[in-house]
């Protein structure tokens, strides 16, 4: 699954709203606002941020993310802001494409 997460794919589904799943059995919806993609030589790496209310703030952890085209998988994510009553998150995708093994 992790294979087929990139930016492209993300880029389909910004602007609509994840359902995060807390282990207490809670969830929060999550509306993803915005990809990024990064430059490196030798690995692509991207990221997507994601907004939600601030009344229950997820702090840095894996959470299982449902969408209902994308299906379910799991995503580490870290708050980064927060505006108003709105807080920001931020997941970073890195893969190195360029490894030379010895």
């Amino acid at each position: 699954m992790l294979k087929d997460m990139t930016k492209t794919v993300f880029d389909e589904h910004l602007n609509t709203k994840f359902l995060v799943k807390l282990e207490e059995g809670d969830s929060v919806n999550l509306e993803l606002i915005k990809t990024e993609e990064k430059k490196n030589p030798g690995i692509e790496s991207f990221s997507l941020i994601f907004k939600g209310l601030s009344n229950k703030v997820l702090y840095d952890d894996t959470y299982t993310f449902e969408h209902d085209k994308m299906g379910t998988f799991k995503l580490f994510i870290s708050p980064y802001i927060q505006k108003g009553d709105s807080i920001y998150y931020d997941v970073v995708f890195t893969k190195v494409i360029d490894y030379e093994t010895e």
